[in-house]
Protein backbone atom coordinates (compact mmCIF):
# COMPACT_ATOMS: atom_id res chain seq x y z
CA UNK A 1 0.00 0.00 0.00
CA UNK A 2 1.29 3.14 -0.97
CA UNK A 3 0.44 7.14 -0.45
CA UNK A 4 0.52 9.51 2.25
CA UNK A 5 -0.46 9.61 6.31
CA UNK A 6 0.64 13.00 8.17
CA UNK A 7 -1.76 15.24 9.95
CA UNK A 8 -1.28 17.46 13.08
CA UNK A 9 -0.81 15.80 16.35
CA UNK A 10 0.36 12.67 14.77
CA UNK A 11 0.71 9.53 17.46
CA UNK A 12 0.04 6.40 14.59
CA UNK A 13 -1.70 5.15 12.13
CA UNK A 14 -3.93 1.43 11.90
CA UNK A 15 -4.66 -0.12 9.05
CA UNK A 16 -7.37 -2.34 9.23
CA UNK A 17 -8.90 -4.92 6.36
CA UNK A 18 -13.05 -4.45 6.78
CA UNK A 19 -14.82 -7.53 5.88
CA UNK A 20 -18.84 -7.30 6.83
CA UNK A 21 -19.36 -5.78 10.34
CA UNK A 22 -15.45 -6.53 11.53
CA UNK A 23 -12.10 -5.53 11.16
CA UNK A 24 -8.91 -7.60 10.53
CA UNK A 25 -6.25 -5.58 11.66
CA UNK A 26 -3.36 -5.23 9.44
CA UNK A 27 -0.69 -2.98 10.70
CA UNK A 28 0.52 -0.44 13.11
CA UNK A 29 2.81 2.67 11.99
CA UNK A 30 3.89 5.27 14.49
CA UNK A 31 5.58 7.58 12.09
CA UNK A 32 4.33 9.67 8.95
CA UNK A 33 4.94 8.67 5.12
CA UNK A 34 5.02 11.16 2.62
CA UNK A 35 4.54 9.45 -0.78
CA UNK A 36 5.92 6.02 0.26
CA UNK A 37 5.39 2.69 1.53
CA UNK A 38 2.34 2.79 4.03
CA UNK A 39 2.34 -0.96 4.46
CA UNK A 40 3.27 -4.47 3.00
CA UNK A 41 0.20 -6.84 2.97
CA UNK A 42 0.69 -10.28 2.88
CA UNK A 43 -2.91 -11.71 1.41
CA UNK A 44 -1.73 -15.56 1.93
CA UNK A 45 -2.48 -13.99 6.00
CA UNK A 46 -6.14 -13.25 5.38
CA UNK A 47 -8.90 -15.60 4.13
CA UNK A 48 -10.57 -15.53 0.75
CA UNK A 49 -12.79 -12.79 0.58
CA UNK A 50 -13.69 -9.00 -0.22
CA UNK A 51 -12.41 -6.18 1.87
CA UNK A 52 -12.65 -2.34 2.23
CA UNK A 53 -9.03 -1.04 3.12
CA UNK A 54 -9.89 1.17 6.38
CA UNK A 55 -7.10 3.78 7.75
CA UNK A 56 -7.18 5.11 11.73
CA UNK A 57 -5.33 7.79 12.17
CA UNK A 58 -4.75 8.41 15.44
CA UNK A 59 -3.66 12.08 17.67
CA UNK A 60 -1.74 12.34 20.47
CA UNK A 61 -5.22 12.97 22.72
CA UNK A 62 -6.00 9.15 21.70
CA UNK A 63 -8.66 10.50 19.54
CA UNK A 64 -8.81 9.20 16.39
CA UNK A 65 -10.43 9.86 12.44
CA UNK A 66 -10.84 6.78 10.19
CA UNK A 67 -11.05 6.54 6.55
CA UNK A 68 -12.50 4.29 4.04
CA UNK A 69 -10.21 3.15 1.11
CA UNK A 70 -11.23 1.19 -2.00
CA UNK A 71 -12.95 -2.37 -1.90
CA UNK A 72 -10.96 -5.34 -3.13
CA UNK A 73 -11.18 -9.08 -3.25
CA UNK A 74 -8.38 -11.29 -2.01
CA UNK A 75 -8.60 -14.71 -3.83
CA UNK A 76 -5.09 -16.71 -2.82
CA UNK A 77 -6.47 -20.11 -4.44
CA UNK A 78 -7.28 -19.18 -8.01
CA UNK A 79 -7.56 -22.85 -8.78
CA UNK A 80 -4.59 -22.64 -11.37
CA UNK A 81 -2.04 -26.23 -11.37
CA UNK A 82 0.63 -26.02 -9.50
Amino acid sequence: LTGTVDFPDFMKYEIFLKTGDGLVWAATVHGPVIKGNLAQLDTKTYPDGFYQLLIRTVRTDSNYTEYTGPSFLIENNLGFPL
